[in-house]
C-alpha cells in the first residue's frame, strides 16, 4: 500500500475511534425526569457503553498506527525506472536527453 492509503486508513480510523469514545461517554451518562410527583432515572442505551468503548479504543489504535506506519514510509520520489540526470553545477533534475541545463544554461557531461 502507498503512503496516501496509509494516511486515509489512519485518519478515518483515529476519527471513528473518538467519536466512538464520546459516544460511549454519552452513552454511559443518564438522562433525568423530574416532574411534580416522581424522579424517574433512564438509562436507556447504557448497555451500548461497553462495545462502543472497546470498538473505539480498537479503531483509535488501528488509527495511530496507521499514521504512524504512513510517517515511515518511503517519501515519494522519481520511478525506479526512470533514468534521470542531475545537473553539476545548480543540483536540479533535468531529462536524460539535454545538453545543457535549463535552469543555470551550463552545459552538461554526457
Amino acid at each position: 500500500m502507498e503512503k496516501s492509503d496509509w494516511m486515509l486508513i489512519g485518519y478515518v480510523g483515529t476519527a471513528l475511534g473518538i467519536l466512538f469514545i464520546v459516544g460511549a461517554l454519552f452513552c454511559y451518562s443518564y438522562f433525568e425526569i423530574r416532574s411534580f410527583i416522581i424522579t424517574v432515572m433512564i438509562y436507556p442505551y447504557r448497555e451500548y457503553t461497553g462495545p462502543l468503548l472497546i470498538s473505539g479504543m480498537v479503531l483509535l489504535v488501528i488509527g495511530l498506527g496507521c499514521l504512524w506506519r504512513a510517517k515511515e514510509a518511503a517519501p515519494l520520489g522519481p520511478p525506479a525506472g526512470k533514468i534521470t540526470k542531475v545537473c553539476t553545477s545548480c543540483g536540479r533534475v533535468v531529462a536524460p536527453d539535454v545538453k545543457f541545463c535549463p535552469y543555470c544554461g551550463k552545459v552538461l557531461p554526457e
